[in-house]
């Protein structure tokens, strides 16, 4: 119950944490076994899966298939702020907001474990991003733990003015989608006002990707543009590590839904390709 969910470029559905059952049904206390609803609910759970629409099977992408022992959750694996690694992972969680970009996993807040909970699932403001193409996660902003209170406020700001110090705080069940600029939005959910009254709030935020990322190098393309007598075998190239590129050779202007670049394109008649680039780090390149 209350899992996060989203869905990728490629149409297929991603599914984060909720309510639910791990693997044994129950969680190991030592020489006990005790249910998770023994310990006042299902578990938080922090597993990652991907089904696959055109062949109708889950996979199991990440997370843990048992909770720890002792408590019904758990808690996140951080490392340092911006960077992915193989062992980073999210808290188990419910009730989080999640995003998919142009290759990318979003998730943030939720109720569940930071990096220290013990006792008791927390409200998160914490900030994910999981790369589908490396498989790892990276902690992108907000708190690693949201103290003994289990509460982060919300700090506005000036309206209309992004700021590293703005923060949606810890907050639940709001609803999001991600626009064709590259940009995160966020409506509403039940989180901490200005004043630290707890409600349904109707605040609407933007998360800005392309003023706190470094842009992708442009694509380029050779041989270069011009008039040539016979066919010619087209190579696109580009400078930023592990970048990924998507082109197009009808003159329109790519996107992450274009055709993926996997080797030379031949062209044996007059042709527009225009391509970009992605990369884990990084915006969207320019044309």
């Amino acid at each position: 119950m209350s899992a996060s969910a989203s869905i990728d470029r490629d149409g297929n559905f991603w599914l984060f944490g909720g309510n639910g059952f791990d693997a044994n049904g129950a969680m190991d206390r030592g020489q006990n076994t005790t249910s998770c609803s023994q310990l006042g609910g299902t578990c938080l759970l922090n597993d990652l899966w991907e089904f696959n629409p055109l062949t109708h099977e889950w996979v199991w992408m990440g997370g843990t298939d048992v909770v720890r022992s002792n408590y019904p959750g758990q808690t996140g694996v951080y490392g340092t702020l911006g960077s992915s690694a193989p062992k980073n992972i999210p808290g188990g969680r419910s009730e989080a907001i999640c995003w998919a970009d142009h290759g990318n996993l979003w998730l943030y807040g939720g109720s569940g474990y930071d990096s220290t909970s013990a006792e008791g699932a927390k409200r998160l403001n914490d900030l994910w991003k999981y790369q589908i193409s490396s498989a790892e996660w990276a902690w992108m902003g907000g708190t690693n733990t949201v103290g003994l209170t289990g509460l982060v406020p919300t700090v506005y700001g000036s309206l209309g003015v992004a700021d590293v110090a703005n923060t949606p705080g810890s907050r639940v069940n709001s609803s999001a989608w991600f626009d064709i600029s590259g940009n995160l939005w966020l409506f509403g959910g039940y989180a901490l006002d200005s004043t630290g009254y707890r409600g349904n709030l109707n605040d609407l935020w933007e998360y800005r990707l392309s003023t706190v990322l470094p842009g992708t190098a442009a694509p380029i393309c050779n041989p270069a543009a011009g008039d040539y007598s016979a066919p010619q075998v087209v190579s696109i190239l580009d400078q930023t590590p592990g970048a990924i590129i998507y082109y197009t050779t009808d003159g329109s202007t790519p996107t992450s839904n274009s055709t993926l670049y996997s080797g030379p394109v031949t062209v044996s008649s007059t042709q527009t390709i225009q391509a970009i680039a992605t990369a884990q780090g990084y915006s969207t390149s320019a044309v």
